[in-house]
């Protein structure tokens, strides 16, 4: 990026949101994550901790797929010899920069005025699910490399910058983070079978595929010498439990509506924004036009849909946070299909300090933010 007449400003600007953050974070120990949120994170540190060997622990096969960045922190730990929890939130801080300077870059390049960016940029930062839990609970990295990832590959095909060094690394970020990685395959074929012959990231579809197959491989290998922890937890992520496990689990109605209105505990705010501030600018039928949107919203869409199919039992409360991983693709989807509104209900720059009094006190999660006004909501 560029350094401009704004770049301080920014710097500055997630400066203060991150000062404000780490001071009003929950910082919790490595056996407290565990409690909290971050029980595959046992899996995820044992891998660290026995890396460059195999680990001997009994691990869940959809976590030792997920071991090449864990494998990697662990490296880096024994190397510079630093502790291991610390070295997850030294990697958690870097990623959080990065998917910064991505959005930042995408924001710019659609000529938005610095006080959007900014908001936006406020949307993000100070969405619990987006920034709080990774720092109180840096062993589920993976989830925030998946998100950089994607982030990297979007701002690529949006401004048809195509560096090979980013295009690489966006899709090394996301297919090898998670398993979630198979809705950026099905995005582009979506694409393809939508708008035929007019392909997104055409020169690097060929070696994104080799990419994926490749940690896929190299997966289910580190998986297959990991002995595998049979249990009724494992037959939760059995196939048609993660198809079909909303459908054809035993739960009341009322269960499965709250289930469903969880995830507007993350984007809540952010729909609130777009409806008072923006408007729709495109039809559905120029969306279908388009092989950015149509990609966008086939992500989104798939990204969304694993979760909530997967059903209370295997999900649960962390629907919220893996809905969340389409946050960012999102928000820049609304921001392509939308304008800026010209009048406001209330003058613009009030509505603005309102939105980030809003958000700052949205950012303060009953468990992962050191202040407790929200305790009172915990259930």
């Amino acid at each position: 990026m560029k350094k401009d007449s704004s770049f301080k400003i920014y710097f500055f600007y997630l400066l203060s949101i991150y000062t404000f953050l780490l001071f009003t974070n929950t910082h919790f120990s490595f056996e407290d994550t565990l409690k909290f949120g971050g029980a595959d994170g046992f899996s995820y540190m044992s891998i660290s901790m026995n890396s460059p060997f195999i680990t001997k622990e009994k691990l869940m096969s959809i976590h030792s797929e997920r071991f090449f960045f864990p494998y990697l922190i662990g490296l880096f730990s024994k190397l510079f010899e630093i502790n291991f929890f610390l070295s997850y939130k030294i990697f958690v801080l870097i990623i959080l920069m990065m998917i910064n300077i991505f959005v930042i870059k995408i924001l710019k390049y659609l000529n938005l005025n610095l006080q959007i960016i900014l908001i936006f940029l406020t949307l993000i930062n100070l969405n619990p699910y987006l920034t709080r839990f990774y720092i109180a609970i840096p062993t589920i990295i993976n989830d925030l490399i998946f998100i950089a990832g994607i982030i990297i590959v979007i701002e690529k095909i949006i401004t048809k910058n195509n560096h090979n060094f980013f295009i690489f690394l966006g899709y090394i970020f996301t297919f090898a983070s998670r398993q979630t990685s198979i809705g950026l395959i099905l995005a582009f074929l979506a694409t393809m079978f939508v708008r035929g012959k007019k392909l997104l990231l055409k020169k690097y579809l060929i070696s994104g595929f080799f990419i994926f197959i490749f940690f896929l491989i190299l997966s289910i290998y580190y998986s297959s010498h990991t002995i595998e922890n049979i249990s009724s937890r494992y037959d939760l992520y059995a196939p048609k439990m993660r198809i079909f496990g909303f459908f054809v689990q035993n739960y009341p109605l009322k269960d499965k509506l709250f289930f469903l209105i969880l995830p507007l505990l993350s984007f809540g705010p952010l729909f609130f924004y777009f409806t008072f501030t923006r408007k729709f600018k495109i039809s559905l039928k120029k969306i279908l036009k388009s092989k950015l949107l149509v990609f966008l919203f086939s992500f989104i869409f798939l990204v969304i849909l694993q979760p909530i199919l997967s059903g209370v039992e295997v999900t649960g409360r962390n629907v919220i946070r893996l809905t969340s991983l389409a946050y960012i693709p999102l928000f820049i989807f609304l921001i392509l299909i939308t304008e800026e509104k010209k009048n406001y209900i209330i003058s613009k720059n009030i509505f603005n300090l309102l939105m980030v009094m809003i958000l700052i006190f949205h950012s303060f999660h009953p468990t992962f933010s050191a202040i407790k006004i929200f305790n009172i909501l915990r259930f």
